[in-house]
């Protein structure tokens, strides 16, 4: 007969399994394989939409106070594609939780092929998060795969 704390007990035992798997995936230099590892531990936290957001920093977290008034009003805009025009030059690469579409593709001009992109817009810190196949730390130590996606931290390293 189980006891309350077995299935605690079986999800701790599994997270220890996929960390063990990932950090072996990680320390062997197979960044393909731990890149498939991420997508398929963001896909299973719900964060479902890969997009980009162009800044001019390096940050671990989006501060709501920086966020931009846009089309949609205050919040986090993404493309869906790389931009190709960035001021500051720095692109974070994020995985999206639940955004709301901003923008839907259209055409740049009335008779051309060419398109705007997807745009998406996020209110909360927590609904983005890393696609680095390697997130680490402050003290530069590897994050394993089962604290990735954590809906409860705004470190988009987490």
């Amino acid at each position: 007969m189980m006891n309350k704390y077995d299935s605690y007990i079986n999800k701790i035992l599994m997270e220890s399994d996929i960390d063990s798997e990932y950090l072996s995936t990680v320390e062997s230099g197979d960044m393909d394989t731990a890149q498939k590892m991420v997508d398929d531990a963001a896909q299973a936290g719900g964060y479902t939409i890969k997009a980009y957001h162009a800044t001019d920093k390096n940050f671990n977290q989006f501060d709501i106070k920086r966020a931009r008034r846009g089309r949609r009003g205050v919040g986090f805009y993404f493309s869906e594609t790389t931009p190709y025009s960035v001021r500051g030059g720095i692109i974070i690469s994020a995985y999206l939780k639940n955004p709301e579409i901003s923008q839907e593709p259209q055409r740049i001009f009335k008779n051309s092929d060419k398109m705007t992109d997807r745009e998406y817009v996020v209110r909360n810190p927590n609904q983005i998060k890393s696609v680095d196949p390697v997130t680490k730390d402050d003290q530069g130590q590897v994050i394993p795969l089962s604290k990735r996606f954590n809906p409860s931290t705004e470190d988009i390293r987490y």
